[in-house]
């Protein structure tokens, strides 16, 4: 069986999806400033797919003292209120005592303490940000929890010195310092409360 074709339709056919399109995809000068914007906004992201070395880690920031810093999400076993806690004799400085929270002992750092030399606020009420470990039970007090984010890992620390040392990793634009809870498990204080 044989059919032949109208190309005069198809042509037709054709030219009339292609007058649709255009319609379609006209582009106004605004628009394509728009358009040209945004695809520079994207091609200047990094590639996360491409195995760069840039990556997001989703975070926790706190407020201690006038400082803000990220804790990695995926280091923490949670946040309490700390409102009472019992002092310990002959601990670290930086050691504000011992509270129970979710049922557990926890020894409590105060997050100021540890991570400036510049003395620091007396501990008062606010959050305990517990930090998972598979043997200790470690808690940084901080006076506020502010939100959770996503937080861009470059690579590289800051090259300005910042309070905390080895501990702070990174710093965003907006002033709020990455911290690397392996680094807070060496730490000096943290060490000695065993």
């Amino acid at each position: 069986m044989s059919s032949t074709v109208d190309w005069q339709e198809v042509r037709q056919r054709l030219a009339a999806g292609d007058a649709a399109l255009a319609r379609v995809l006209e582009v106004t000068d605004e628009r394509f400033e728009a358009l040209l914007r945004e695809r520079t906004r994207r091609l200047a992201m990094p590639d996360l797919a491409s195995g760069s070395r840039i990556a997001a880690t989703r975070v926790l920031v706190a407020r201690s003292g006038s400082e803000r810093y990220a804790l990695p999400l995926a280091r923490l076993a949670g946040v309490v209120p700390f409102a009472r806690w019992t002092p310990v004799a002959g601990a670290p400085a930086a050691m504000i005592g011992v509270f129970n929270g979710r049922g557990a002992i926890w020894a409590a750092f105060d997050l100021h303490r540890l991570l400036s030399a510049n003395g620091s606020p007396e501990a008062t009420d606010g959050g305990a940000v517990l930090l998972r470990h598979p043997h200790r039970r470690i808690a940084l007090r901080v006076d506020e929890i502010s939100d959770l984010r996503d937080f861009r890992r470059v690579g590289t620390a800051s090259s300005a010195p910042v309070a905390g040392g080895e501990i702070v990793t990174e710093v965003t634009s907006d002033g709020v310092m990455l911290l690397d809870v392996d680094a807070l498990w060496a730490h000096p204080s943290i060490g000695e409360a065993g």
